[in-house]
């Protein structure tokens, strides 16, 4: 019958001791320096995230005063409000709010914070009216004529 010789290792080498200290403190050195990359690329998606949708839900609102102004031949309204972050569509004796981010912050070509809609369906100034939170900024331009308007990021 043959036996089996069982091998021994040491367990008090070098290499099995762990981490060195020198080894801990440059992957800590590497976490500190990423985390604030990582957060700060997520905190702007978030944001261009928020402002797209306030920007599609300001696009279908301001349809809907055109359709709304075309149908029933009045004025359409849409009021901002910067200081309580919320905008009113007044319309045919109606009103609906919508709230906005409160780091949202709008800014007006002409000094006026509101859009009006004619009873045609166009607008009665032409303006820009440049909304921004943190590093994202959209514009949008009213323009006279047809009730055409459109948004650009700058």
């Amino acid at each position: 019958m043959m036996q089996r010789q069982v091998m021994s290792v040491p367990l008090n080498n070098a290499s099995d001791q762990g981490f060195t200290l020198i080894e801990l403190l440059i992957v800590v050195s590497i976490v500190c320096l990423i985390t604030p990359v990582v957060f700060m690329n997520s905190s702007r998606t978030a944001d261009e995230q928020k402002m797209r949708h306030f920007i599609e839900e300001l696009d279908r609102t301001i349809s809907e005063a055109q359709i709304e102004s075309m149908s029933t031949l009045s004025t359409a309204r849409i009021m901002f409000n910067t200081q309580d972050h919320y905008y009113q569509l007044i319309r045919s004796g109606t009103l609906m709010t919508r709230s906005m981010d409160r780091r949202m912050a709008l800014y007006s070509t002409t000094g006026s914070y509101e859009i009006t809609i004619n009873p045609v369906g166009k607008f009665s100034q032409p303006k820009t009216l440049t909304f921004h939170i943190g590093t994202i900024h959209y514009r949008l331009v009213l323009l006279l004529g047809q009730g055409r308007h459109y948004y650009e990021k700058f």
